[in-house]
C-alpha cells in the first residue's frame, strides 16, 4: 500500500494514473468522520437500492470524508490472477478564501478510526485539500471579483 499525502501526491500522480489506466477494475473505500446523524434515515427491508442509496447519502453529507483508498486491479494474462496496486489517500477539506468547512463528527467513527490506526495528524496536515462543486464557484467568484477590483485599480488614471 502506498500513503499518498498532500507532501507526495505530485510526485506519485503519475503512478496512480498509470496504474488506473492499465487496470482491468478499480475499487473504493473511503473513511468518514461518522456514518448516521439523523435517526429517520435508517434502512428497512422494504427499500429498494435507490431508496436506501438515497438514505445512506443524506445522512453522510454533514460528515466528511477523511481517508480514501484506491486500488488498482491489473489482469496477468494467461496466469488467471491480477496485480493490484494500492492507494490510501488522507483528505482534508482545509480553508480558502471565504470557504471554512464545518462538519460533524460521530464518536463511534472516530473511536473504529483510532483501532484502526488512523494519524489525525497526518489527516489535518497533510492531508490532500479538496473543494466539492458548490465551494469551487464560491471560491472562483471571489477569484473573479479580486482580479476585476485590482484590474480597476490599474486603470484608474489620477
Amino acid at each position: 500500500m502506498v500513503e499518498v499525502l498532500k507532501s507526495s501526491f505530485e510526485d506519485l500522480f503519475p503512478i496512480i494514473e498509470t496504474c488506473i489506466r492499465e487496470s482491468s477494475f478499480v475499487a473504493f473505500d473511503t473513511e468518514f468522520t461518522g456514518l448516521t446523524a439523523d435517526s429517520s434515515n435508517t434502512e428497512t427491508l422494504f427499500d429498494d437500492g435507490p431508496a436506501r442509496y438515497a438514505k445512506k447519502r443524506r445522512d453522510v453529507q454533514q460528515f466528511i470524508m477523511v481517508q480514501i483508498g484506491l486500488s488498482a486491479f491489473i489482469e496477468i494474462p494467461h496466469e488467471n490472477r491480477y496485480r493490484v496496486h494500492t492507494f490510501n489517500f488522507y483528505v482534508y477539506p482545509g480553508s480558502f478564501g471565504s470557504v471554512n468547512v464545518k462538519f460533524l463528527c460521530q464518536a463511534s467513527a472516530l473511536e473504529f478510526l483510532c483501532r484502526h490506526n488512523f494519524d489525525f495528524n497526518k489527516f489535518i496536515y497533510d492531508g490532500i485539500s479538496y473543494l466539492n462543486e458548490e465551494q469551487e464557484k464560491v471560491l472562483c467568484n471571489e477569484i473573479e471579483e479580486l482580479s476585476v477590483a485590482t484590474d480597476a485599480e490599474w486603470l484608474r488614471v489620477d
